[in-house]
């Protein structure tokens, strides 16, 4: 395993800098406004009610405690309002209790089944029952 000294990867990060603003012709004030995305709280109920569980055997599972002031199933209400966002170490919690992959989670919205692109490719442009 090769190990990276900090000043290494200080010049690769700047390099990198240089050449998204030379390429992409991005002011550099405009690089650090760069909003990550959020999850989205409609997911987060339809992915939980999905795999079959209720607030509070989602919070077992995830590990969610209380606190002083709140306990652990409504810190779970919260996240899915939309009124706090959850920490990357509790959203990989839900990706495998609710066995949804992490991009799920930041979806617009959740997918119908039957909408989209043909489960196969062989019976594009011709009727499958011939």
């Amino acid at each position: 395993m090769t190990t990276v000294s900090l000043g290494h990867f200080l010049f690769f990060a700047h390099l990198v800098h240089i050449v998204i603003v030379a390429l992409y012709q991005v002011k550099p004030a405009r690089l650090a406004t760069f909003v990550m995305p959020t999850v989205n709280p409609a997911i987060l109920v339809w992915a939980r009610e999905t795999a079959g569980l209720t607030r509070q055997e989602a919070v077992r599972k995830i590990g969610i405690g209380d606190s002083r002031d709140t306990t652990a199933v409504d810190k779970l209400a919260a996240l899915e309002r939309g009124d706090k966002d959850p920490t990357r170490p509790v959203l990989l919690k839900m990706v495998r209790q609710y066995r949804r992959p992490l991009l799920t989670f930041y979806l617009p919205s959740r997918r119908v089944r039957g909408t989209g692109a043909p489960t196969s490719v062989r019976f594009l442009g011709r009727n499958p029952a011939r």
